[in-house]
């Protein structure tokens, strides 16, 4: 976790699909600083989605303090509750469910949650030219045609 004016800044994206119960975000009430999931670093060439998104199949728990997204980084997850945090979206930034329906697989996101209680919005990355509207996405638990 991320003590109060620190922040733990992850430049790559996060690949977590262990069978652990349940991964907390900042679990201690000192860790009232900012996790920082970003894709600044990753070159404009860069396009396929691997190299911004976060993939935890596990579901996570925001206890304290700030998740922050930023500079089209995701994070596609299972599950997402929060307790005394903020989820904090900026330039670009994706959260979303982690399964996509499609015909030739059974899985779906049924069971997905994004409880997301307290939201803020990274203002000045949002109004800097060129920038993109933060998104937040639940897959459709089945295909249709």
């Amino acid at each position: 976790g991320a003590k109060k004016n620190y922040c733990v800044k992850f430049y790559d994206p996060i690949q977590c699909h262990y069978p652990s119960p349940l991964i907390t975000f900042n679990n201690e009430d000192y860790h009232e600083g900012t996790v920082l999931l970003s894709g600044i670093f990753v070159p404009d060439s860069f396009k396929d989605e691997a190299n911004f998104i976060s993939n935890i199949k596990n579901p996570i728990t925001i206890k304290y303090g700030v998740l922050a997204i930023e500079d089209r980084a995701g994070l596609a997850v299972y599950k997402i509750t929060q307790e005394n945090s903020t989820v904090r979206l900026g330039n670009g930034a994706v959260v979303r469910t982690n399964v996509k329906a499609t015909d030739t697989s059974d899985q779906t996101s049924n069971g997905s949650a994004l409880n997301i209680t307290n939201l803020a919005l990274n203002l000045p990355s949002l109004i800097q030219k060129g920038a993109q509207a933060p998104k937040i996405w639940i897959y459709p638990t089945s295909s249709t045609t």
